[in-house]
């Protein structure tokens, strides 16, 4: 008896997936998952139109943000419209949970975990889709280090690098300078004078020769304020508009 409810429950199962995967609902797919890789336990959402199984995995940016915080803007939309979106919660960021090391995390262990996300996706939606990696930010180091992993670039089809940071040394050295020369800038104009006063003052007491995790985080921070005094004073404008 036991058995043969076991099998019609199996079956209830395995109806219920071919039913969810008909090839109808895929221009308006919205799934969710998560992928369990070496103690990790990451949230994956794909959302958006697979009927010519086009994948995008978007490798959002920090180290600390999240998949889903890019879903917001409407460039997301107009993405949906064409291809399926995936918005993965890299390891020890935004939802992801699980029993590892933070002190001894690694870039090539996340590259290890976007190569099992990809073999996800193969075996749930099929061998023979499409993958596009799209990386922002930090998301662009790691889009990058894949790319140059041993044969992980065979399981994609193409590369899409935003706004990428390739050298962290180079580029929090160019931003510090760059607090320096728009700080005494925006002072002379009168925009945001005590703001900036803290800023330059901040930045004139960084070693560039030796920025830390910690450093490396406070350039961070400053640069994403600093830019939001730059809207704020109409220094940098939308296009668009």
């Amino acid at each position: 008896m036991k058995l043969v409810i076991s099998k019609m429950l199996m079956l209830t199962i395995l109806s219920s997936l071919l039913i969810s995967c008909k090839k109808d609902n895929l221009s308006k797919l919205s799934d969710s998952f998560h992928l369990k890789s070496n103690g990790a336990d990451m949230p994956v959402h794909v959302f958006g139109n697979a009927s010519d199984q086009t994948f995008i995995i978007l490798l959002h940016g920090g180290p600390g943000d999240n998949g889903l915080a890019y879903r917001a803007g409407m460039y997301a939309e107009k993405l949906e419209e064409k291809y399926a979106m995936v918005y993965w919660d890299q390891r020890g960021q935004g939802m992801s949970q699980g029993n590892f090391v933070t002190d001894k995390l690694t870039v090539d262990e996340m590259a290890k975990d976007l190569y099992n996300l990809i073999l996800c996706l193969k075996v749930k939606y099929g061998q023979d889709i499409s993958i596009f990696l799209m990386g922002h930010s930090w998301g662009g180091t790691l889009g990058t280090y894949y790319m140059v992993k041993d044969n992980y670039q065979d399981l994609v089809n193409g590369w899409i690098e935003v706004d990428g940071a390739h050298d962290i040394p180079l580029l929090n050295k160019v931003v510090v300078e760059m607090f320096d020369t728009i700080g005494t800038a925006q002072i002379a104009l009168g925009n945001s004078k005590s703001e900036w006063r803290r800023i330059v003052k901040w930045a004139k007491k960084i070693d560039t020769s030796n920025i830390d995790l910690n450093v490396g985080s406070e350039i961070n921070s400053n640069a994403f304020y600093a830019e939001d005094l730059l809207w704020e004073d109409g220094i940098v404008k939308d296009e668009s508009e």
